[in-house]
């Protein structure tokens, strides 16, 4: 697909220089039910700046954090990477590019009314909230590698950026991985090595645990 018929919010992707193609990967929304119905993520791809050796996956934090606007920065912030590997960013489910995009028409500090007035429409609408988790996002990303290692993409696997939640669904997809092969979906793995910059642990609830989480770390200084 052209990279301008991404929409985020009515309004088209405007494609920088850095990037090289886009697509939508349509995937299961609940993935118990892998013929029901389906929803898209979004996909934009950088070229090595060098000679290639291989691909990373950039992973955005958040979680929400849209992921293909950081594909404008491969000159910059990730021009180590960049310089001898193709790298995809994907706008995780229901963020950014991706459909549906799950964005509110009011900044992070809406009333407690605009929060549900916001998730009530998208209920309405047919959206299973449910259905947006963690390892759901997971299993996007690793049928997205498959998606890749077929029309010749990507060979032999990729390497994976987290940064902040995305550490998280990082380690949560090297999780899941281990679930395919063993349940003998797929022979080998694929995630060639992580580097996890801000980690957060998929043991620590982000919410619960975050008063003590903060004095700890405030503790230490």
């Amino acid at each position: 697909m052209q990279c301008n018929q991404l929409q985020l919010v009515g309004k088209n992707y405007v494609k920088p220089r850095t990037v090289d193609s886009c697509w939508l990967l349509e995937v299961p929304e609940d993935y118990t039910q892998p013929e029901g119905k389906k929803i898209k993520v979004a996909v934009a791809k950088t070229l090595s700046q060098g000679p290639k050796k291989g691909a990373f996956l950039h992973l955005n934090g958040g979680p929400g954090g849209m992921s293909i606007d950081w594909a404008q920065e491969i000159e910059n912030d990730l021009s180590v990477l960049s310089a001898n590997h193709d790298i995809y960013f994907v706008d995780q489910r229901g963020t950014g590019y991706s459909t549906p995009s799950l964005s509110c028409e009011f900044e992070d500090s809406g009333t407690a009314q605009q929060i549900k007035g916001c998730k009530d429409k998208y209920v309405n609408d047919g959206v299973d909230l449910n259905q947006h988790t963690n390892i759901n996002n997971a299993l996007d990303l690793l049928l997205l590698e498959k998606k890749l290692s077929e029309v010749k993409e990507i060979d032999g696997g990729w390497k994976l950026c987290g940064v902040s939640y995305g550490t998280r669904l990082a380690m949560t997809m090297a999780r899941e991985e281990q679930k395919q092969i063993k349940a003998g979906y797929q022979a080998s793995n694929t995630i060639q090595m992580m580097v996890l910059d801000g980690v957060f642990p998929i043991e620590m609830n982000g919410i619960k645990d975050m008063p003590w989480s903060n004095y700890e770390a405030l503790d230490r200084v």
